[in-house]
């Protein structure tokens, strides 16, 4: 569905659903345990996110604020859901 929003949506909110479909994606490759394929598409798609701040702050998201939490998820946790690192 975000990939779907992300490729047929309108243009101007293509990279937000690219960041949120590359986040979710992220979050399923740590949980199954591949650590650097779920932090590069985090850090891929929290560049695309925080890209598409001003947009996602139209749609109630903060898209900094959600970047930020992206590139901070402990992908060493594998096997449980996604954490923050501490400091």
């Amino acid at each position: 569905m975000l990939e779907d929003a992300w490729k047929t949506g309108p243009a101007e909110q293509r990279e937000l659903w690219r960041g949120l479909a590359q986040l979710a994606v992220g979050l399923t490759h740590a949980a199954r345990g591949n650590l650097a394929g779920a932090r590069t598409l985090l850090d891929r798609g929290a560049g695309h996110v925080e890209a598409a701040a001003p947009v996602a702050a139209g749609l109630g998201v903060d898209g900094v604020a959600l970047a930020r939490w992206a590139r901070a998820v402990d992908v060493a946790a594998a096997g449980t859901p996604p954490r923050l690192r501490a400091g």
